[in-house]
């Protein structure tokens, strides 16, 4: 799992984050403080919203932030691509939810969410094929989303869902889970994308 890079600049781990498009005040004028777990970020309100923190929800521990931004440069809100971020479907954006989770609940990792994955019965028996370095499991009944997967250097995996384009779904999409020492962090984005998942995991996080 990694949360570093340019999704880092957006998640910061101890650091007030600079918006990566630009540093207009438009992007900087409004920040909102977000509690994730032990930590507290200052996050420019245009790359998203606050879900909720232990402060205000039973669920202590738990705090979340929704976001969105514009593919390939991970351009947040501003005037002029609003309409781009609001349109229906999956174009160039990439929409996601980050969360931290209380210390007391069971934490998973990514080797555990693609076993589960592939524990379903209708990837039984499938035999991956490789392909830009994923592996490719396509699922025998053609209702279910691919599955994907690719070996990361520092020994974890990237899992990622991309639904079938069979004419089936008007805009195909991608997801990718990740967690990471009580942090779960989801996000989506155009199939068209899939092939550059790798390098889009890398600019969301370390």
């Amino acid at each position: 799992m990694r949360f570093n890079a340019a999704f880092a600049m957006l998640v910061g781990f101890g650091a007030v984050i600079p918006a990566t498009a630009s540093t207009s005040a438009e992007n900087t004028q409004n920040i909102v403080r977000v509690t994730l777990g032990d930590h507290v970020y200052d996050i420019p309100s245009n790359y998203g919203s606050y879900v909720t923190s232990g402060i205000d929800t039973p669920k202590v521990g738990y705090g979340g932030f929704k976001f969105e931004v514009l593919l390939p440069d991970f351009t947040p809100r501003i005037a002029n691509n609003s309409a781009q971020l609001d349109a229906v479907g999956w174009y160039d954006q990439l929409r996601g939810l980050i969360e931290a989770f209380p210390k007391s609940q069971k934490q998973i990792d990514n080797k555990a969410v693609l076993s589960n994955f592939l524990a379903q019965p209708w990837f039984s028996g499938v035999i991956p094929v490789s392909s830009h370095g994923y592996r490719i499991y396509t699922p025998r009944l053609k209702s279910f989303n691919d599955l994907r997967a690719k070996n990361l250097p520092n020994g974890d995996v990237l899992v990622m869902q991309c639904s079938q384009d069979w004419g089936l779904v008007v805009f195909p999409d991608c997801t990718v889970y990740e967690h990471w020492q009580g942090l779960s962090m989801i996000y989506s984005f155009s199939r068209k994308y899939a092939e550059q998942a790798d390098s889009i995991d890398q600019r969301s996080g370390t």
